[in-house]
């Protein structure tokens, strides 16, 4: 498939005919108006500037002004959707504590616990976790999705000029990107969610499983701005293995954000979707990308000629 070239500050697909960016003119700016900075910088300064992003996201959506009138639908849709997952995920734990007393753990029966030692509580509450680390974001995002796209694009606006608009490659073409990246990071997560719970029974294990959940969770939650340029899966993981610290700092943000109470129910994803499409603008991006169709600009070529 051919590259496409895209530009360097806002990541979207040029135009054939543009040679600067049509949409954001090649330069963002920050919250206070000052000149963004773009591309990576010193690993722990970006992990620290991933992780704060999803707090500080929380702040920027009631103090500026281009939210106003769109967190109603994004704030309920959130609640509804963490109880349900949170409830789901509290029968399917419940049935994991009670195997990990009374099931059959093979070779691993020396690390079993028993149920009236202090460590049984501490390991069901971590192999819980881990089940919520790896299994629910891509569910929430899979369904709040849709939902949180005027969020994305008040911030895209916000760094970029009011340029800054979604590649359309159609409803059901985008539609169908987003379920089958979503489908294949789910199945990885199945498939890698038994050996990091064999894992967890030592300290290190648990460290790991806990880093190798949250670079999963950045790459389900930077589908929101990769989705609206119109990029898939294989472009979200170049994107964010290039800028991994500032990826596995949201990440590591994002699960203890679900661990909250109210911050979680609340506001979480709404304040998820700011801070990722704030780090997308903020990401050194690929030179190019595959090509994709956008029926918008197609439309406004055709009423050109």
């Amino acid at each position: 498939m051919s590259e496409h070239p895209t530009c360097r500050a806002c990541g979207y697909p040029l135009e054939a005919h543009e040679h600067s960016c049509g949409r954001c003119g090649g330069s963002l700016v920050g919250l206070d108006g000052s000149p963004m900075r773009v591309g990576r910088g010193i690993a722990p300064v970006e992990f620290v500037r991933g992780f704060v992003s999803l707090f500080a996201a929380c702040l920027t959506l009631f103090t500026r002004p281009e939210y106003a009138g769109k967190l109603k639908v994004p704030f309920l849709v959130n609640f509804v959707v963490l109880a349900i997952v949170f409830f789901g995920l509290f029968l399917g734990c419940q049935e994991l504590i009670s195997w990990s007393f009374d099931g059959d753990w093979g070779w691993f029966d020396w690390a079993r616990p028993s149920p009236d030692s202090w460590f049984a509580g501490g390991l069901a509450m971590l192999l819980a976790a881990i089940v919520m680390f790896f299994l629910t974001p891509v569910l929430i995002e899979t369904v709040m999705g849709p939902f949180l796209d005027p969020l994305a694009q008040a911030t895209e606006r916000i760094h970029g000029g009011n340029g800054m608009r979604p590649v359309d490659p159609g409803f059901w073409a985008n539609a169908w990107t987003g379920l089958r990246g979503s489908a294949q990071i789910l199945v990885v997560q199945i498939l890698v969610l038994p050996l990091a719970l064999v894992l967890s029974l030592t300290g290190i294990g648990a460290a790991l499983a806990f880093i190798l959940a949250a670079l999963l969770n950045a790459i389900v939650w930077f589908e929101i701005p990769e989705s609206r340029r119109g990029f898939g899966l294989t472009h979200r993981l170049q994107v964010v293995r290039r800028n991994w610290p500032a990826a596995l700092g949201f990440g590591m943000a994002f699960q203890l954000g679900l661990l909250i109470p109210l911050f979680n129910f609340l506001i979480l994803t709404p304040a998820t979707a700011v801070a990722v499409s704030t780090l997308y603008l903020r990401f050194e991006k690929l030179p190019g990308a595959p090509r994709v169709r956008d029926k918008a600009n197609l439309a406004r070529t055709q009423d050109r000629g």
